[in-house]
């Protein structure tokens, strides 16, 4: 004896269900609401996060134009003191010490030489930044470049060409930049050792 088991709008559940049958797993499978097959087709390497959503899309990549903007302002602004300490112009209080390891631990982490490099890298001394963090190179162009993506992203929106490259970009960038900052502070540290 079949009986059809009642369907809602979005869960479908299979019309085979015999009442005779003895107690079994019933799936509920979601069907899913026009737009949502073609949004889980874009989903990338992390999940795609903040690709799901138009705008969601655009919000985030509002979100990484204003953070990189605010890490090269800070960057500019910022200067290097003796002993490690970073200081906003014209105070004599040095910001606190951002890294646990090495207030703990005396060791440096993998980021540790990031912000003095950065600072480094916007004055335009390359090699005193080079030789903090060299990986800091690399991310500190990569947040370089993503202010003109962003800003080409949210004029073009988020479904053309070049917005689909600067998110597949971005997932590579957020699993290559700690791999190379973790890589590089390995080298570091069979080095001194």
């Amino acid at each position: 004896m079949s009986e059809n088991v009642a369907v809602s709008e979005h869960v479908a559940v299979s019309e085979n269900v015999k009442i005779d049958d003895p107690p079994a797993v019933v799936v509920a499978v979601p069907i899913s609401p026009p737009g949502v097959l073609q949004d889980v087709r874009r989903v990338g390497v992390l999940g795609g996060w903040w690709s799901d959503r138009e705008g969601y899309s655009l919000t985030v990549t509002a979100m990484w134009l204003a953070g990189s903007l605010l890490v090269l302002l800070l960057a500019s602004v910022l200067t290097i003191g003796p002993q490690r300490r970073i200081y906003f112009p014209g105070l004599s209080v040095p910001v606190p010490e951002t890294c646990t390891m090495y207030a703990q631990l005396g060791i440096d982490c993998p980021g540790c030489g990031l912000t003095r490099a950065f600072i480094h890298f916007a004055d335009g001394n390359w090699s005193a930044g080079l030789r903090l963090n060299p990986a800091g190179s690399v991310i500190f162009l990569c947040v370089v470049a993503q202010i003109p993506a962003a800003i080409l992203r949210l004029w073009t929106g988020p479904r053309s060409r070049c917005s689909i490259v600067w998110v597949r970009l971005n997932e590579i960038a957020l699993i290559f930049l700690p791999c190379l900052t973790l890589v590089q502070w390995l080298v570091r540290i069979s080095l001194t050792a």
